[in-house]
């Protein structure tokens, strides 16, 4: 809500492509979806996807704000999953100083649970780093399985 109302969209972006993330990867039985830095990574793939790698900047600011020291006691105190901010950060600029080879393994593992829809989209939109020849495969598989309609 803080965020909200500070019209901080790209953190809050962020943050819901994290959980959506978390979300997806367990749905589909995929491994990582327990893994914090792992749907970290999910959501600055989908920002960039979506065309707004700028919002991932704003992520890094939210994770700017917290003191690592007071990160580590908690997690050594409490436990916890999620690396500290200054580890996101560092993962998240990672990311963006070298999209592609995330983006193309991030293709590879999403595709497939793509409609055709979907897909038909990518192709359609062409984001950079697409994988344009993926997607046409896949749509082929998944029309050839396609039921015809019904004879009435």
């Amino acid at each position: 809500m803080k965020l909200s109302a500070a019209g901080k969209k790209g953190a809050l972006s962020a943050i819901m492509y994290h959980e959506l993330g978390h979300t997806l990867l367990n749905l589909w039985g995929l491994p990582g979806f327990d893994n914090e830095e792992t749907v970290d990574e999910f959501a600055v793939v989908m920002l960039y996807l979506d065309g707004r790698q700028e919002y991932a900047l704003e992520f890094m600011e939210y994770f700017e704000k917290n003191n690592p020291w007071i990160e580590a006691r908690m997690i050594i105190e409490r436990g916890g999953r999620h690396p500290i901010s200054s580890q996101r950060i560092r993962n998240v600029r990672r990311i963006l100083s070298n999209p592609g080879p995330v983006i193309e393994r991030w293709n590879r593992l999403l595709y497939p649970h793509m409609t055709v829809a979907g897909l038909e989209n990518v192709l359609k939109t062409a984001p950079r780093y697409a994988d344009r020849a993926l997607a046409e495969k896949l749509i082929a598989e998944k029309s050839a399985r396609r039921e015809p309609p019904p004879q009435n």
